[in-house]
């Protein structure tokens, strides 16, 4: 008996609440980071999914489904696997892998207990939308200003510094971001998740009407207050290029009003002016992205290494990114064309019509986008039975007591009033699910209109990820497997789609290694659990060090941070008399930072914002050092290098060892060239160079001529190239 004829059973039941908790927490993990024990708590709930379907399909109560497309999605993670390998930056490949292949696994556990659930899923699907629009709107007036006086107070310092332009150019435009950091992703976010939305309120009845429109209505406002110009242009082509493609009423002068409508605007000198600023900072991403493939056209250099080797082959006026904006050329640079094309294949088979394998009354291809039709949802949508809000309800409030809403709102500067009032928004949230899920209670009036409104949902996203990074964000590609599962016809009673649910040849072999790689996974994350605890700690020595640093900070909160700081180190906290002199507060947090610096051994970045934060010398030399062969792209690296041969050579020349200052001086000027040459069109490294130039002539009197000679064509190039160059790169 299948799962579609015992809907009340225990296991039903049991799949049911998983997967609406799934899909509702799902835009709150979005960026898969490997240290939030979150993000391992929903790992492994999808784990345990899949294993539980698993083991179903071996006891011969479930119909496993696998299709082409998954093929293909497993054979890209396993090549991403290979990239994750040889990744510059371990934490970040392997952080990106865990993340695509979490998605991947929730995909497969979708598969299996979605098409029976479809308005349960809807309904999960806009009790996450509606969560992320309550959060994002609270921006405007609240979180916004709150960050704007933060900035003017300086605590803005305390904050990533990859993270402080954009936080300051939100700051500035008051563009929306919600729980994904990033307007564009946010906006990416809204683009895959609303249309289903739209339509299926608009075909429900009553309050589960009203809500839906109204979170909706809610979410356009915060599209429009995300000023994401990338996800509008998205948007009008996917639902132009739908209604042409599918030869619905009107196609002619729609596409002409729309065609006039762009002419209109690019009239306007603002909006030309802000598309160009937008697309001419993307060129100069592609084009960097671009001389990597020519450099590793087969293997790439390694999944999340973009930010790693761009500033070496950046264009000159360009400004610096750690994001390609466009993630096909992005797989091309990181993990080689077979990467890039495996990824454009997948693209293009989620834009591709999926044919049923029983005949229906609707064809779902040329349907008008809101003529009802007698097909049902989902052909057999039980109604609910009570318990299912209150699962629900439970299960949402269960992970965000874990963490998951404050991990993604506790970083904002200014945010602290938000997260105490995170008890009343989880409330609210609780209560608006307990409503959404009515809408599977439903039977919709016409199902070609939702499955018209997920493919353009669908074809929006693919289009936004042409010229932005969504995919990166784990909540927008896990939204999108939702989405496109709700796209796929549905089959009649008793009957799975054979293109789309097959017990395909070889089943129980394919059963016997999922069941492997579900058993092998949980025993990794157990495993890592200790190694990431200790990164854990380390980010926290940073987050305190970068605290003490912040202006108007009075002592009792710096003790506090200190002896925070101190506990996590393993260092022992002197008693509060022996901080007479800030200097001495200062030599205790060293001592933190070094201890730190082993914690965070596995993370080579995480190391690199260590070592910013210590002073040069000595005894951190043997880390940069290291550093420098494991990151011999960042010309970072290789400027802290330089700053420790400095301070070695005035220990040397303090001791009177000259053949041992000769030495750390050509060391010092070694690795700032290599700094120069890893990163050309920073100007303020070619400064530093100058510089160091500069005081190694004092020290070295028999090449001072040559090095004050080297120094003066550097500050001659800055000075030609100084108003070429972006002013980022300027000193």
């Amino acid at each position: 008996m299948t799962e579609r004829a015992q809907p009340d059973g225990r296991r039903a039941a049991a799949h049911s609440a998983l997967m609406v908790t799934l899909i509702a927490a799902r835009p709150l993990v979005w960026d898969e980071d490997p240290l939030s024990l979150p993000v391992t708590v929903y790992g492994v709930l999808v784990l345990l999914g899949c294993g539980a379907a698993v083991l179903e399909t071996a006891l011969g109560s479930r119909t496993w489904r696998w299709g082409r497309l998954s093929a293909l999605v497993a054979g890209l993670i396993l090549w991403l696997g290979l990239a994750a390998w040889r990744s510059p930056l371990p934490i970040v490949g392997w952080g990106l892998w865990s993340g695509i292949a979490l998605n991947g696994a929730l995909g497969l556990y979708l598969l299996q207990v979605l098409p029976a659930r479809r308005g349960m899923a809807l309904a999960a699907l806009g009790a996450g939308l509606l969560g992320e629009v309550l959060i994002s709107a609270l921006q405007w007036p609240w979180v916004l200003p709150a960050m704007a006086r933060a900035q003017q107070a300086g605590q803005l310092r305390i904050v990533p510094q990859a993270l402080q332009g954009s936080l300051a150019e939100r700051i500035a435009n008051g563009g929306l971001f919600g729980t994904f950091t990033q307007a564009n992703a946010l906006a990416g976010y809204l683009l895959v998740a609303v249309p289903p939305l739209a339509v299926a309120g608009y075909q429900a009845r009553g309050l589960a009407r009203a809500l839906a429109l109204a979170t909706v209505a809610l979410a356009a406002l915060v599209f429009i207050g995300t000023s994401s110009k990338g996800a509008d242009i998205a948007a009008a082509a996917a639902l132009l290029g739908t209604w042409w493609w599918r030869r619905w009423p009107w196609r002619w002068p729609v596409v002409a009003l729309a065609a006039l409508g762009v002419g209109v605007a690019l009239l306007s000198p603002g909006i030309h002016r802000a598309l160009h600023d937008s697309a001419s900072v993307r060129v100069g991403y592609w084009d960097g992205a671009c001389a990597l493939v020519r450099e590793r056209p087969v293997l790439g250099y390694g999944l999340g290494s973009f930010g790693e080797q761009f500033p070496r082959v950046t264009p000159e006026w360009a400004s610096y990114s750690n994001q390609v904006h466009c993630e096909v050329l992005a797989a091309a640079a990181e993990t080689g064309l077979p990467g890039a094309l495996a990824l454009l294949a997948l693209l293009v088979a989620l834009l591709l019509p999926r044919m049923r394998a029983t005949t229906t009354t609707t064809n779902a291809t040329t349907a008008p986008l809101l003529t009802p039709s007698p097909t049902t949802l989902a052909g057999a949508a039980p109604i609910l039975p009570r318990w299912a809000p209150w699962a629900v309800g439970g299960g949402i409030l269960y992970l965000e007591l874990l963490g998951l809403l404050n991990a993604n709102t506790g970083w904002w500067p200014g945010s602290n009033q938000l997260v105490a009032g995170l008890p009343l928004i989880e409330m609210g949230w609780w209560l608006a699910i307990a409503v959404l899920i009515g809408l599977a209670a439903y039977r919709m009036r016409a199902l070609a209109p939702l499955e018209a409104a997920c493919r353009i949902a669908v074809a929006a996203v693919v289009l936004h990820c042409l010229v932005d990074f969504d995919w990166h964000a784990g909540g927008i590609t896990g939204t999108v497997i939702v989405v496109w599962l709700l796209a796929q016809p549905a089959a009649s009673d008793g009957e799975p789609d054979r293109d789309l649910a097959m017990r395909p040849r070889g089943w129980r072999l394919q059963a016997l290694l999922l069941a492997a790689g579900v058993l092998g996974s949980l025993a990794l994350v157990g495993a890592v659990q200790p190694s990431l605890g200790r990164l854990r700690d380390a980010h926290q020595i940073v987050d305190d060090a970068q605290l003490l640093t912040q202006p108007g900070l009075d002592r009792g909160q710096a003790l506090a941070a200190l002896a925070h700081c101190s506990e996590l180190a393993g260092e022992a906290m002197p008693d509060d008399a022996t901080f007479r002199q800030p200097q001495d507060m200062k030599l205790q947090l060293n001592r933190c930072l070094l201890a730190g610096l082993q914690l965070a051994h596995p993370d080579p970045e995480l190391q690199t914002r260590i070592l910013v934060l210590l002073p040069p010398g000595a005894e951190r030399l043997p880390v940069s050092m290291r550093l420098r062969q494991v990151r011999p792209s960042s010309a970072l690296v290789a400027r802290e290098v330089a700053l420790d041969q400095v301070s070695v050579a005035a220990a040397q020349e303090a001791v009177g060892d000259a053949p041992g200052v000769r030495s750390a001086w050509q060391a010092a000027l070694d690795a700032m060239r290599a700094a120069v040459d890893l990163a050309p069109h920073d100007l303020a490294v070619r400064s530093d160079l100058a510089d160091l130039l500069g005081q190694a002539a004092r020290h070295l009197p028999d090449a001072a001529e040559r090095f004050h000679g080297e120094a003066q064509m550097q500050v001659q190039y800055i000075a030609q190239h100084h108003d070429l160059v972006d002013p980022s790169n300027r000193p």
